[in-house]
């Protein structure tokens, strides 16, 4: 990728890495103007400095526009290897000069693209995705394989989800999550889901997925823990 002076926004709202940052390099006074010229959402809003907070009160809000939606499948080889299926989109994305989408903190493999909307150049580069001359609303999504589900000493299985976020320079700003959790592949049942459910944070158990709704801003983890059917 081309524009090593330009902006840099990290939109890291991965499921298992998820990080919007900032720049690695100080944009400029025009690049500054020009972005929050473009959005009231960030023109109006008190900065978050990573504390977690629910919104509840956003759900319908216009302003509130970026959303990842994530999808999950444990595999009936999940329990052994702890690899599973992962499926993210991006919806909404900020326009900036350069974008970066990153999972820096799990195994992964098979990491590609499968829609992009709105961006002029996108490349997978190791654990990242990298964008360039990103349009305001555009869209990218892309699957992958995850080391995500591990034993602990209890002897349930632990999906650790995050960190999801939202993040410009020092800021962190609202979006919206939605995860499916597919486990009907496997004989496992859910026992377990950190942060607890409220206001801004639901929780559905289906028998064959979990499905989670959030909307917040700051820094957010799940946890999701599994037993063996027969254990339960």
């Amino acid at each position: 990728m081309k524009k090593k002076n330009s902006l840099i926004a990290l939109f890291a709202v991965i499921i298992f890495q998820s990080s919007l940052y900032a720049s690695e390099s100080t944009p400029t006074q025009a690049e500054m103007d020009a972005w929050f010229n473009d959005d009231a959402e960030f023109r109006i809003a008190e900065v978050n400095e990573g504390e977690l907070a629910f919104l509840p009160n956003l759900k319908n809000e216009n302003t509130h526009k970026a959303q990842s939606k994530n999808k999950i499948k444990i595999l009936p080889t999940s329990m052994k290897d702890g690899w599973v299926e992962m499926a993210q989109c991006h919806r909404g994305l900020d326009a900036m000069p350069l974008v970066q989408l990153v999972f820096p903190e799990y195994t992964l493999r098979n990491l590609r693209i499968t829609k992009q909307k709105g961006i002029a150049e996108v490349v997978v580069e190791a654990k990242s995705v990298q964008m360039a001359d990103v349009s305001r609303g555009a869209e990218l999504c892309v699957v992958m394989q995850i080391k995500a589900l591990m034993k602990n000493q209890q002897g349930q299985y632990v999906l650790t989800n995050g960190p999801y976020q939202r993040r410009f320079l020092d800021g962190y700003y609202p979006m919206k999550l939605t995860l499916e959790v597919d486990y009907s592949q496997s004989d496992l049942v859910p026992v377990a889901i950190l942060p607890a459910p409220q206001p801004g944070l639901e929780f559905i158990d289906t028998k064959q997925k979990v499905n989670v709704k959030a909307h917040f801003e700051g820094v957010l983890r799940t946890q999701i823990s599994f037993v063996q059917a027969q254990q339960s």
